[in-house]
């Protein structure tokens, strides 16, 4: 029984690893996306949305070793709990990386020429959705509730941003008609962008169901 444990806690130490080598190859690719925008660098936007594969196999590893783990050692309740958890939050990554690259295939779309006034705000949006995102990887990593927690309320500021940012585009878009496609790109880019920060929020509720089995809902209100 200690041997068929100790494998238990070995394989999903290898789990939790994968996770973190995926949730800081997220951050990576987020932060290359903000440099792609930054200087509307298409070259870099191809190469984030080439480099979605990776994720889909990181996922796919994680995913199969967890039902692995289930089918060979049937970990009981708390054992459970911790690999489902786990489980859900490579789902959560792997759909991040799908959102990164979304918004890097809309960097091709965006002209110089007719861009509303609002870029520093949305590059702040996303230097802010990587840092919340880093700071979850801590809190995975040691398994802190309280500062999971924490980390998941920038999430209200991500929500601020998303809705002033596109408030400010739309009243751009009425007096400049040559804005309107980069305006409609901008906005499905910060709506992205405040979906990745849901789901690193995501992320925090399932450290809180990992660590002490209770549930939370952070994202309730959003319903």
């Amino acid at each position: 029984m200690i041997v068929e444990r100790t494998k238990l806690v070995a394989e999903r130490d290898e789990v939790r690893s994968k996770i973190m080598v995926m949730g800081q190859d997220s951050v990576n690719l987020l932060n290359q996306f903000m440099e792609s925008l930054v200087h509307l660098d298409i070259e870099r936007a191809d190469n984030i949305t080439n480099g979605d594969e990776h994720f889909n196999h990181l996922y796919q590893s994680i995913h199969d070793e967890c039902l692995i783990m289930i089918a060979r050692q049937q970990p009981v309740a708390s054992d459970l709990r911790e690999v489902i958890s786990d489980l859900q939050i490579a789902i959560e990554l792997e759909r991040i990386a799908d959102h990164i690259a979304s918004v890097a295939q809309i960097v091709h779309t965006l002209s110089v020429a007719a861009i509303p006034p609002v870029w520093d705000e949305i590059i702040h949006m996303v230097r802010h959705t990587s840092d919340m995102m880093s700071n979850m990887l801590i809190a995975y990593h040691e398994m802190d509730v309280e500062k999971a927690e924490a980390i998941a309320t920038s999430d209200d500021d991500i929500d601020r941003m998303d809705q002033q940012i596109v408030t400010e585009i739309i009243d751009y878009m009425k007096s400049n008609t040559a804005a309107i496609e980069n305006g409609t790109h901008l906005i499905w880019l910060v709506h992205d962008i405040e979906r990745i920060a849901d789901r690193v929020t995501n992320i925090g509720e399932q450290i809180v169901f990992n660590a002490s089995g209770k549930i939370a809902d952070w994202n309730t209100s959003k319903a």
